[in-house]
């Protein structure tokens, strides 16, 4: 895996995701290209068979790919990597992350699967900061990452740390992404 003591921004992206990540992929780069050493937009080119994850394919195809290439011209630490399913690259990503040759390209939905282990394996850096295309941010913190690492380094029962899923409620509690409450 990797060595380098660096922070990537790793962004998951496909054709059906456009019409969102026309909007929210500049406002992703605003908020974490400051904080990170390299940045890496995975582009999934490969077309569900059916369902919500197949829509607009070949119209939206294009838009993405513009849309990718014109936020990188932003951020000289930013490139474009297309989602490679070649048999080789496939074996390498399943034999780092499960000890296999074998992922499966799409979950059961037909949703991206081998594509966010693909972004991983990409990354240049240890660290990585991994988001979905629909994933917008507040709070504008210019030093989220650099607190995040040293949780990481300083606590070994810390596996991942993770943006707040929301705003504090108004009795001061955090929402979580499930359906139970943290304080």
């Amino acid at each position: 895996m990797n060595t380098a003591r660096g922070v990537t921004l790793q962004i998951s992206l496909a054709p059906v995701d456009f019409p969102h990540a026309q909007h929210i992929l500049p406002h992703q780069l605003r908020q974490w290209a400051c904080q990170v050493d390299e940045i890496v937009l995975t582009v999934d080119l490969h077309r569900s068979k059916s369902g919500q994850f197949s829509r607009g394919w070949h119209e939206r195809r294009p838009k993405l790919l513009q849309l990718t290439l014109d936020c990188c011209k932003e951020y000289q630490h930013c490139e474009v990597r297309e989602v490679d399913y070649s048999k080789d690259i496939a074996n390498q990503v399943g034999k780092a992350f499960f000890g296999s040759r074998n992922v499966p390209a799409k979950d059961h939905r037909g949703g991206p699967y081998y594509s966010y282990f693909f972004g991983l394996a990409v990354a240049k850096y240890d660290y990585v900061l991994h988001l979905d295309s629909d994933m917008i941010f507040g709070g504008g913190s210019s030093t989220w990452v650099s607190e995040a690492i040293q949780l990481l380094n300083r606590r070994d029962d810390v596996l991942a740390c993770s943006p707040l899923p929301g705003p504090p409620t108004h009795d001061g509690m955090f929402k979580t992404a499930g359906s139970g409450r943290h304080s």
